[in-house]
Parts: C-alpha cells; structure tokens; sequence
C-alpha cells in the first residue's frame, strides 16, 4: 500500500508539471525581440535566461540589457521599443483584439528606452516610470530614467504625464522642451540634463542603427512602425542639442529646444 501511495503521488506530481508546462505554453505572443545586440536577459516568471533574437515576448517578461547591449522589441501591433545599454524594462500589460491594442503598458525601470508607437489608437499607450506615468499621444518618445528622476522627451506628437504620488499632470505638446519629472514635480530640462539625455539618445541612435544591420537592413531604413517615425528622431534628437541628429530611419534637423 505505501508503494501504492508512492507511485501515485509521483504520477501525480508528473501529471501536474505537465499541464504546467501546457499552461505556459499557452500564454498569450505580444510581440518579439527583434534583435538583440551583443546580449540581454529575460525574466519570465522566476526563470531568468538568455534572450535570443525572433524569442516570442508574453506579458510580464523582463528585459535587461548588459552595459553595452540594446535589444529591440516589436509589438504585435508594430509598435517598437529599443532598450539602450544597461537598462531594465518589464512588458507590463497587453491586451490586443487580433486587430488594435487596447492597452499596452510598459514600465521602465532604469536606463534609456524609445517608445515608437505602433497601428492602434494612441491612447492605448502607457509608459510607467518610478516617479510617474506617460500617457503616449503621439509616435516617438525618449525616456531616461536614473533612481527618482525621469528625463522624457517627445520627439514626435503629443502626451501627458502624472505622478505616481499624486502630485499633479503635466502635458507635453508637439515640438515643446523635454523634462524632468521627479517626486517634486515637472520642471523643464536643465542644460546638464539635456545635455544627459541627448547623449544616452545618440546611444539609442546607434542601437537603432546596429539593431538595423543586425536584421540585415541598410542603417538608413526604419523598421516596422518605425519606418513613419524614426526619421523625425533623428530630428528631434538634433533639437534636443540644437543641431542636426541622425537616426536609423532618417536625418533631420532640430530648432534647438536645448
């Protein structure tokens, strides 16, 4: 009998870590990582492994890159995020109807990220930092975020953003300065900070441009939903510093927000 007894509870414990491996089998594909340049790491549930290029992303996955990997994720909507060296970003929430997102939160962590939005309408799209959330009303945004402080800059379109303590909402027009966003508050970018956030935004240039030719495409040809946006970062990133930028889908020159 306490054979009996044995054998049935390791039939039993088989049996439940079979239909485990089914469940996580069929979890939900949001999108995938379209390149990854050299390395990064996934986290998926406690499992923490090496992230390869075409993986299936599901919700919930955690991105971190090493101190000089980027990695480029494409939404299931064409939407594209492009992670910068060092960085951490979790694939929060997405909920899609086979056509159009319905909402597609990211948070980042630490570290630099550009957010191009994808085919669904704009409201769809949320970025959470520590101190705040960024509602995305238009295509290209730059966050860096570095403890409590959040650097965000809108290249292209519109958004919005609130903190997470409750402090207050700040909208970001079209073309307007970039900020900082901390537990005080809004403030508009000092020079150092621009100065910060335009360097970590010639790094995400050049991972869009080794992120390119990593998929085997031209360093002056945008990727996905990129291919609408990409050019007008490069212009925004000259603006930022007040010249002329280049990014992976095209060159442009800046006013000079800086």
């Amino acid at each position: 009998m306490a054979y009996g007894r044995r054998a049935g509870g390791v039939v039993l414990g088989a049996a439940v870590f079979y239909l485990g491996l089914l469940a996580g089998a069929e979890a939900d594909q949001i999108g995938k990582a379209a390149s990854v340049v050299p390395a990064s790491d996934i986290t998926r549930g406690t499992i923490v492994r090496t992230l390869t290029i075409n993986e299936a992303l599901e919700q919930d996955d955690r991105i971190r890159t090493s101190s000089k990997g980027s990695t480029q994720v494409r939404f299931l909507d064409d939407t594209m995020l492009t992670i910068g060296p060092d960085s951490e970003v979790l694939l929060d929430k997405f909920v899609y109807d086979g056509t159009k997102v319905q909402n597609l939160s990211v948070e980042v962590v630490r570290g630099a990220m550009r957010f191009v939005s994808g085919t669904s309408n704009r409201e769809a799209y949320t970025i959470k930092t520590p101190v705040a959330t960024i509602g995305v009303r238009g295509t290209v945004v730059d966050i860096l975020v570095q403890g409590s402080q959040t650097l965000a800059n809108f290249v292209d379109g519109s958004g919005f953003s609130c903190l997470t303590s409750g402090g207050g909402c700040k909208d970001f027009i079209p073309g307007g300065p970039g900020f900082s966003i901390g537990i005080n508050g809004f403030s508009p970018l000092s020079a150092a900070e621009a100065a910060k956030l335009l360097q970590n935004t010639k790094t995400l240039d050049g991972a869009h441009l080794q992120l390119a030719q990593a998929n085997g495409q031209k360093g002056n040809e945008a990727s996905g939903a990129a291919a609408g946006g990409t050019g007008s970062t490069g212009g925004g990133t000259g603006g930022q510093g007040g010249g002329t930028g280049e990014g992976s889908g095209g060159s442009g020159t800046g006013s000079g927000n800086g």
